[in-house]
């Protein structure tokens, strides 16, 4: 059984030629008018399914209990396996009380071993990763709370998920 190859046509063009296993099936590599790869009809995937979030001003909350970061949610990631990174500058309003930030996959809840926490009420960096698994249909986010003290805030933070395996 003969293997697929990749062969260039140097006379009907710069463009590369597919054929299957069996000999009988050819189909063309050509760059469409957007840039992109397309094998016969359908656009070919790379190795570019990534999301990216930024937000330089200050997102605060009072609240204790987690809550979702505003503008930090991926709603509907493409299928996949995703490495997941999360950096901020936070500071808590109270000079002896805590902020807290994890990443969280809507069917999963909160990621536990992606839990960072920063002290007091000075700028500190924090950042967190974790590889996440989604179907599709779930969401990815960023959650924080402070402790019992204070109000946490979070600022200049960026929020990249890469699908791993493209």
């Amino acid at each position: 059984m003969a293997k697929p190859e990749f062969t260039f046509d140097p006379v009907n063009g710069p463009f590369l030629k597919v054929v299957s296993e069996d000999g009988n099936t050819t189909k063309e590599v050509k760059m469409n008018d957007d840039g992109n790869l397309v094998l016969g009809s359908s656009e070919i995937e790379h190795n570019t399914t990534k999301y990216e979030i930024t937000k330089i001003e200050v997102q605060e909350t009072t609240s204790n209990n987690y809550v979702d970061l505003p503008t930090f949610t991926i709603s509907t990631p493409k299928a996949g396996t995703y490495l997941v990174l999360f950096s901020c500058v936070t500071r808590n309003s109270n000079n002896n009380a805590w902020t807290y930030v994890v990443l969280n996959q809507e069917s999963t809840g909160d990621v536990a071993h992606s839990e960072r926490r920063a002290e007091g009420n000075k700028e500190t960096s924090l950042d967190t990763q974790a590889v996440i698994t989604v179907s599709g249909s779930e969401y990815i986010k960023v959650r924080f709370k402070r402790d019992s003290n204070g109000k946490a805030e979070i600022s200049n933070a960026n929020l990249v998920a890469v699908r791993l395996g493209d």
